[in-house]
């Protein structure tokens, strides 16, 4: 008992002998505290140290700006936005290979995405965290746009194309210097391409097309599935101008050439042919075979079918078609008789229903093709091919075939057609045919087709 109450006072004395001699005398001179090095600011407080201005997406709510000191500032923005937090980072940068974001996960899912004119990575679980990462070399800036909750490939991709703002010209590589200003927000803002959700989310679903659609290889139809239900997802959320639909992806495919603009439009065919398949009944499965996270929620079949359409006349020669175009056009608007459009060499059937026309290269020969066909979706004229043309050696609109009521053709997928002909009750043919360098060859006696195709309106 002795030598355990020995051994006590032995170590409490060392204990006491160890605080005298930490114990620092008073110097009259503060303790060093640990620095917050987040700092609350404003935009104009970010443009000031970094050099270029985050501007807040219109629409966007509960926006507040920081600071973060390190070896390189990092400014950051957060917002919300239709629903969504975001946090969006920007940091010089000699190389781009820091992280930013903070956002370590295990990710389930992962790509490339454009952002302006640069390569994007992207990062996410379906519905939970994600995050989407670019570098410009130029300017050397690292940017970074994140989520908690909520993220998708559409939902980060569209995001960062509103907030991104080169730091340097696009198209030519001059460099601008980069805004000290404030941003202008409101009625007093500038209306610019980057601040357009439609353009951007757009963008991103066309440029997925052209990175991700493969037609003609495993699995391809599902891709183009995924991409159609895409694009159908931002029309339904943005409803814009047919016309607009067409423009800007017309300039889009202007930055092709060669090879890659000859394979887009076979991406994009593909994508636009697989729209009956993902708006049908057996849609649902699809794009959950797909992995598509679309829900086809409040998707209008026939608004649908006319922004696709538009799509794809992009980049057509519809100009060589016009004397057949402006006929039809004219003979609507006059409201020919039957006779009337007999006398014209027309389809006297053209007068019983709505037209719309089609132009698209069927037999991959280099020529595009007009069809002309109703866009009514009845039993009878569903399908229905009124009057196909292709070019002369002249360039003029030439007449491959065209519909009577009782030799009718339809469209299976073209260029393989239908033609239902009868000369009698007793006399009647059904057989499918290939369009083929610019005649209808026989395949075969088959079933009718009858498939909607995707027609302009003649008529706006």
């Amino acid at each position: 008992m002795k030598k355990q109450i020995a051994l006590f006072l032995s170590v409490a004395l060392l204990l006491a002998l160890c605080g005298c001699t930490a114990r620092k005398e008073p110097t009259g001179e503060s303790d060093t505290e640990v620095v917050n090095p987040i700092h609350e600011t404003d935009a104009a407080g970010v443009a000031e140290r970094l050099g270029a201005t985050m501007t807040a997406p219109e629409g966007a709510e509960n926006v507040s700006y920081r600071l973060i000191d390190g070896e390189q500032p990092i400014g950051e923005m957060t917002f919300t936005l239709e629903g969504r937090d975001y946090a969006y980072r920007m940091a010089p940068s000699a190389m781009g290979e820091e992280s930013i974001d903070g956002m370590h996960y295990d990710w389930q899912q992962s790509g490339e995405t454009p952002v302006g004119y640069l390569s994007a990575a992207l990062s996410w679980n379906e519905g939970g965290a994600g995050v989407i990462r670019w570098f410009d070399t130029v300017p050397g800036m690292l940017y970074s746009l994140s989520m908690n909750e909520g993220a998708s490939r559409e939902a980060l991709s569209a995001t960062a194309n509103l907030l991104f703002a080169p730091l340097q010209g696009e198209a030519d590589g001059d460099v601008t210097p980069a805004a000290t200003e404030a941003p202008q927000s409101g009625e007093d803002a500038p209306a610019t391409a980057e601040s357009d959700a439609f353009a951007a989310a757009y963008r991103a679903a066309i440029e997925r097309i052209r990175t991700d659609a493969r037609p003609g290889t495993a699995g391809g139809s599902l891709v183009s599935a995924g991409c159609c239900a895409e694009l159908c997802d931002v029309f339904t959320a943005h409803a814009p101008e047919g016309e607009r639909v067409r423009t800007l992806l017309e300039e889009y495919m202007a930055t092709l050439d060669g090879d890659a603009l000859a394979l887009y439009r076979q991406q994009l065919e593909s994508v636009l042919d697989s729209f009956d398949e993902v708006a049908g009944p057996n849609g649902a499965g699809l794009l959950e075979t797909a992995g598509c996270s679309s829900t086809r929620e409040g998707w209008d079949a026939a608004s649908l079918r006319g922004y696709l359409a538009q799509m794809g006349l992009a980049g057509k020669n519809t100009a060589a078609y016009s004397p057949v175009l402006e006929a039809y056009a004219a003979a609507k608007r006059e409201n020919y008789s039957k006779q009337q459009l007999v006398d014209k060499d027309m389809n006297f059937m053209a007068g019983d229903c709505t037209l719309g026309y089609l132009v698209r290269d069927l037999d991959g020969d280099g020529t595009d093709e007009l069809v002309i066909g109703p866009m009514e979706e009845d039993d009878f004229y569903r399908g229905m091919i009124l009057e196909l043309y292709t070019l002369d050696e002249q360039g003029a609109p030439r007449r491959v075939l065209q519909s009577t009521e009782r030799d009718r053709w339809y469209n299976v997928s073209l260029p393989v057609a239908h033609n239902d002909a009868s000369s009698s009750a007793a006399e009647s043919a059904s057989n499918n045919y290939l369009y083929d360098g610019g005649e209808m060859t026989l395949l075969g006696e088959g079933e009718g087709g009858q498939r909607p195709m995707l027609l302009c309106p003649l008529l706006p």
